[in-house]
C-alpha cells in the first residue's frame, strides 16, 4: 500500500469515528434538552396505603398526590412493606387502567413501573386494596380538560342564540311598550 493510501484511509478513519461522535454527542443533547430523562418516585406498599419514599416531596406522606409533568418519563419503583398481595395501576378518569404491574405477595420484595405522563392519568391504586391504597394523580403543563357541559360551545353559537331570543322578544317588548303608552305617541285623548 503506498503512502498516499494509508493518509486517505487514515483520515477517512478519523472522518467517520469525529462523525459518529459529533451525532452521539447531538442525540445524547438533544434527549436531554427535550427532558426524556426518567424520574423516579419511590413507594412503600402495604394494606393501610402507599407510603411516599422519594422523592423529598412526598417522603412519609400516605398516598400522596403524585404530581408529574405532562411528557415526562417517570420509573415508580414500589416496595412491599407487609407481604400481603399488592400490584401498582395508573387509571383515568373513567377508571379504566392505563399501566400496571403484576401482583407481588413477599416482603420486601420490589417492583417498577416505568411510564410517560399523560393528561388521562388521574389516578393510582392497588387492585387488591382500592379502598386504602389509592392516591392521586395530578399533571401538570397539560391542557385542562373541560368540567361543564358548555365548554365545547363556540363564541358564536351564543351570540346567534342571544340574536334569536333578541329577535323573539322585541316585538313582545314593543308590543307591552304600546300598551303602557298607547297607540298615539303617548298622548291619551282627554275626555
Amino acid at each position: 500500500m503506498s503512502r498516499q493510501q494509508t493518509r486517505t484511509q487514515t483520515r477517512r478513519a478519523f472522518l467517520t469515528t469525529a462523525a459518529a461522535g459529533t451525532v452521539a454527542a447531538a442525540s445524547s443533547g438533544t434527549a436531554d434538552a427535550q427532558g426524556t430523562k426518567t424520574k423516579t418516585i419511590k413507594l412503600g406498599g402495604e394494606v393501610m396505603g402507599w407510603q411516599g419514599q422519594q422523592p423529598s416531596s412526598i417522603s412519609g406522606k400516605k398516598n400522596p398526590t403524585l404530581k408529574l409533568k405532562a411528557g415526562q418519563k417517570y420509573e415508580v419503583i414500589w416496595t412491599n412493606l407487609d407481604g400481603q398481595p399488592h400490584n401498582f395501576e395508573l387509571l383515568d378518569s373513567s377508571g379504566n387502567v392505563i399501566k400496571a404491574t403484576e401482583k407481588m405477595s413477599q416482603k420486601g420484595a420490589t417492583q417498577s413501573l416505568t411510564f410517560t405522563a399523560t393528561p388521562e392519568m388521574v389516578q393510582y391504586r392497588c387492585v387488591v386494596h382500592p379502598t386504602t391504597m389509592v392516591g392521586k394523580v395530578q399533571i401538570q403543563g397539560a391542557k385542562k380538560e373541560a368540567t361543564s357541559s358548555n365548554a365545547n360551545i363556540p363564541t358564536d353559537a351564543y351570540v346567534f342564540a342571544a340574536a334569536i331570543i333578541l329577535a323573539v322578544f322585541s316585538p313582545l317588548l314593543f308590543a307591552l311598550l304600546l300598551m303602557r303608552v298607547g297607540p298615539d305617541d303617548g298622548v291619551r285623548p282627554s275626555g
